[in-house]
């Protein structure tokens, strides 16, 4: 990723930010911003840590989701927000707890498919 930005601000250089923009797929604010950070160091053009949204569920409340999952693998996604929603009080999506179960390497129970017409 560092590589591709120098490219960009070297590029930049030589046939100015708006074509580069264009090529690289940003914006000129984002190549404006990555030439002031290379000004200060070449390690402020990596992707700094603690982007991205944070977990609902903490820790110990994974663990415990992580126990209940493996004492009754019959558990389903719905069964499983409904606990969660008993016991933590937290209130999460079918698709937030799908990707916890993958995440605790765990998969979830769908039925077989059958034909609409039978």
């Amino acid at each position: 990723m560092i590589a591709l930005k120098l490219k960009a601000i070297i590029s930049a250089k030589q046939h100015g930010l708006t074509t580069v923009a264009d090529v690289f797929g940003t914006t000129k604010a984002t190549l404006i911003s990555w030439i002031k950070r290379m000004d200060e160091s070449l390690d402020q053009l990596n992707v700094q840590p603690g982007r991205g949204r944070k977990s609902l569920l903490s820790i110990e409340e994974e663990t415990m989701v992580k126990e209940w999952l493996s004492q009754n693998s019959q558990l389903t996604i719905d069964r499983l927000k409904i606990k969660i929603e008993e016991e933590m009080g937290k209130c999460l999506g079918r698709s937030t707890i799908h990707r916890l179960m993958k995440k605790l390497s765990f998969s979830s129970i769908t039925p077989r498919p059958r034909h609409y017409k039978q």
